[in-house]
């Protein structure tokens, strides 16, 4: 329970007119209600002999949390300092361990309510960015993707706005540098930590290993280039050229299944065919649920006149996605070239009835009868 729930549980009491009292620096104003978290059982009607400053100190952090745009929030804050001058200590460590032992909800309403009790400690809001970052790993972990994408959402947020409070603290760039790179945000987290880089100790234990995560990135983002070059060379009828990028770019990503496909795929338009079946048997060892590696191995074993291991590669295509025009195509042609022109027929039939328009069903269907 949270956010407005917790707010509507709160009761309201008024002070004598005569109460006026001060606290170290503080004043009470007897004009404004004071709040309280009434324990279980307790009424509407409070009597002031069950009251307790807890109880009313815990309603204001409440307010804090969950309100922190309150028309006394600022009172609530200096009445609860003057009373408890040690409590931002106190109720760090109380959240850290209700973290812990995955008290979310409570955790989180300490950590919002620190964040406005005390709004120059920029610990804070990193405790709670990592509150949100513990609860998404745990949710992605339980497959409760809905809880997962709201708690990355929170983490995000929380992140920006200790950015936009805290631009130039090492500690902050460095946490959410590295979330955004669990994210897969790598140009954001290229970014920031590039800025911790820039803003952190030259003695920081820290920069070593972000300046390796900078180097990967880097790398990556080259590899990608060559990735994007060569699938274009490819594509525009460069066989030559993409093979030479593609194989320089699988020399340092060789567990890339789609880096195989390219490389299967340009060999094979280029009629090299058993080179081509080789990178695509490769392919597959790495992804064998991708229908297009299927398409190109078996292009390249129908070439190769292996039309028996031909035939095995298609079924299984077909049986990933039935529908599949390209496949049951490939599958018609290879009937054609065992002289099973009845089955071809059937295939060709088959694929108008998903796309009526085909023309290459429409050219064979015609041609064969």
């Amino acid at each position: 329970m949270g956010g407005k729930e917790e707010l509507e549980r709160l009761l309201y009491i008024s002070l004598p007119e005569d109460f006026h009292r001060s606290i170290g620096d503080f004043s009470i104003d007897p004009t404004i209600m004071l709040p309280v978290e009434a324990p279980p059982g307790m009424g509407e009607v409070v009597d002031f002999a069950d009251l307790s400053w807890e109880m009313i100190i815990s309603a204001m952090l409440k307010i804090l949390a969950w309100d922190p745009a309150h028309s006394h929030a600022d009172y609530f804050r200096g009445f609860i300092l003057a009373l408890q001058p040690d409590i931002v200590s106190t109720m760090t460590e109380a959240a850290i361990i209700k973290a812990k032992r995955l008290d979310f909800d409570l955790a989180e309403e300490l950590f919002l309510a620190l964040s406005r009790l005390d709004p120059q400690e920029e610990k804070t809001p990193l405790n709670l960015a990592l509150l949100y970052e513990q609860q998404l790993d745990l949710y992605v972990d339980q497959g409760r993707i809905p809880l997962a994408e709201n708690a990355a959402i929170k983490a995000i947020n929380t992140y920006e706005k200790a950015l936009a409070s805290f631009p130039q603290s090492p500690g902050v760039c460095f946490n959410a540098g590295y979330f955004f790179l669990k994210l897969r945000k790598l140009g954001r987290a290229k970014i920031l930590l590039s800025d911790f880089l820039s803003l952190a100790e030259d003695n920081d234990p820290r920069k070593p290993k972000v300046e390796k995560a900078l180097d990967e990135l880097e790398s990556n983002d080259q590899l990608d280039r060559l990735f994007h070059e060569a699938f274009e060379a490819i594509k525009e009828k460069h066989e030559k050229e993409g093979i030479e990028k593609i194989k320089s770019f699988l020399s340092a990503r060789p567990e890339v299944w789609s880096g195989w496909f390219l490389l299967g795929w340009a060999l094979r338009r280029s009629g090299d065919y058993t080179a081509g079946k080789k990178a695509l048997y490769k392919a597959l060892e790495l992804e064998d649920k991708e229908v297009d590696i299927y398409n190109e191995l078996a292009i390249c074993l129908m070439e190769l006149g292996e039309y028996d291991q031909c035939r095995v590669v298609l079924e299984k295509a077909k049986a990933i996605e039935p529908q599949n025009v390209k496949i049951i195509s490939n599958i018609a042609i290879l009937e054609l070239k065992t002289d099973n022109n009845e089955e071809a027929q059937r295939c060709f039939r088959e694929i108008l009835k998903i796309d009526p328009q085909d023309p290459l069903a429409l050219y064979y269907a015609k041609d064969i009868e």
